[in-house]
């Protein structure tokens, strides 16, 4: 049996020549109505099939007969029942944030951020919509497809955002608290507004201490705040050796509190973070919530 030979796929460039669509035109249609939909590359390059260029052409051809976008998206979607009737909003939603970071849109950056806000809840926000235009736009610049003044742009108001989300979802004073701190080297703290969003649905407050927090700053908050737990981000290993005298400091800080440490620089001092009583977060977000539930369990047969 001979194999169905696939179709070939052209890049967004070689589309719009093709259709005599502009690029900027098929990004819109693609947010606005979901045609066409391609395929992403892991570098979130765009991938359009054959199928798809004959979308374009027929709804090129459905405007330049007088229809306005909407009504032509509507009636290529009619006669293509195969294809979603609507793509992935969140998926847009991270694509619209990196293509105005891209240019350098602070107008249409805040646009595309207001409108994220009304996908979902904070969790559904920031994991689904926050998170993934953050890593899309590290995976341009790791490919040389966009520069590190790019990538802070959407950074600092990615993060503006996520402290927003989290300081509208906080639970009351009077909720248990969680203080949430990066490693004394660690200066990526984004993830920390994550799990924070995350705490707030189980009923739980949490303080942020921000990056490279010292541990003698993490000792003497823990001791005025009496959290019912520690939470340390770790995106980047240390030396070993530095890493576990840092856990050895660590440990001694938090005292009868329990302790863990997430995120993926975790995992090489997996070993010394559990021999001084702490615990590893994974995987995210289930490893967040198991164990906050059985540290409040614990808490409450305490109490």
């Amino acid at each position: 049996m001979q194999a169905r030979k696939q179709s070939p796929t052209y890049r967004i460039q070689t589309v719009a020549v093709m259709t005599g669509v502009p690029a900027a035109t098929l990004r819109s249609w693609e947010r606005r109505y979901g045609v066409p939909q391609p395929v992403r590359t892991r570098t979130a390059y765009r991938l359009y099939n054959d199928d798809e260029v004959a979308l374009i052409r027929r709804m090129k051809a459905l405007i330049d007969e007088g229809l306005v976008a909407s009504e032509a998206a509507a009636r290529v979607l009619a006669v293509a029942p195969a294809a979603p009737l609507v793509a992935d909003v969140f998926a847009r939603a991270a694509d619209s944030l990196v293509e105005a970071a891209l240019a350098y849109d602070a107008a249409r950056l805040t646009e595309q951020l207001r409108w994220a806000l009304t996908l979902g809840d904070a969790n559904a926000v920031f994991g689904r919509v926050l998170t993934p235009a953050l890593v899309r736009l590290g995976e341009l610049w790791q490919a040389g497809e966009a520069s590190v003044g790019q990538e802070h742009f959407l950074s600092e108001a990615v993060e503006h955002t996520a402290r927003d989300l989290l300081r509208l979802v906080q639970p009351p004073a009077s909720a248990p608290a969680v203080l949430l701190a990066c490693f004394p080297d660690e200066q990526h703290h984004l993830a920390l507004y994550g799990v924070g969003i995350r705490l707030a649905s189980l009923g739980v407050r949490s303080l942020l201490l921000g990056p490279r927090t010292p541990v003698a700053a993490l000792a003497e908050a823990a001791a005025r705040v009496r959290p019912v737990m520690i939470g340390l981000s770790l995106t980047i290993t240390p030396p070993l050796e530095r890493g576990r005298e840092l856990l050895r400091e660590i440990a001694t800080a938090a005292g009868a509190v329990p302790w863990a440490v997430g995120g993926v620089g975790a995992g090489p001092l997996a070993e010394s973070i559990e021999e001084l009583g702490g615990a590893v977060i994974h995987p995210w977000p289930d490893g967040v919530d198991a164990l906050v539930r059985t540290v409040l369990r614990r808490h409450a047969g305490g109490s």
